[in-house]
């Protein structure tokens, strides 16, 4: 088994609405804003993403290892001036991101 750490970026734009973490296809959980998720998998290839209300991340493939930790950070692309307009911006397709991080 590993794990998968989780962070959220504490953001203005959304701050009320919940991620819902998605691993293999399946919701597993969800994330607030600035928080942090820890996820136990077993050891193997995953497909995980995170969505919020119509918008989701890209598909990251996993490969993680018994014993490993991956950490994950997750949160919107609005930035500057995107906020302003973050209604229309939120339709868009990669209005979410999930990235690694150390």
């Amino acid at each position: 088994m590993g794990d998968i750490i989780f962070t959220r970026e504490y953001e203005q734009v959304n701050n009320l609405a919940k991620f819902k973490i998605y691993i293999d296809g399946k919701e597993i959980n969800s994330i607030e804003n600035g928080t942090r998720k820890v996820v136990r998998l077993s050891a193997g290839k995953h497909e995980v993403f995170v969505k919020c209300m119509w918008s989701k991340s890209p598909i990251k493939q996993i490969e993680i290892r018994d014993k490993e930790t991956i950490r994950l950070s997750c949160g919107m692309n609005l930035k500057g001036l995107k906020q302003l307009f973050s209604w229309i911006f939120m339709f868009s397709k990669n209005s979410i991101y999930l990235k690694n991080t150390i």
